[in-house]
């Protein structure tokens, strides 16, 4: 997978708040984003898609108590 070193990075990143398996889900909604949108998947706005997707998750989990 080539976004394998995107979501090593934030697999670490939210350990503990979200599964690998969420973190994946980010990655690939986020690749599949971009590319609608700009045309093109590089891995640092893949990343930045995910992060700010992981970002939201963790806010509404946290709201739900």
């Amino acid at each position: 997978m080539p976004y394998a070193e995107v979501e090593a990075l934030l697999r670490d990143e939210f350990a503990g708040i979200h599964s690998s398996t969420t973190v994946t889900r980010c990655v690939e909604a986020a690749h599949y984003g971009a590319l609608e949108v700009t045309g093109y998947a590089h891995p640092s706005l893949v990343e930045r898609i995910a992060r700010k997707h992981l970002h939201v998750l963790a806010l509404v989990a946290s709201e739900r108590g």
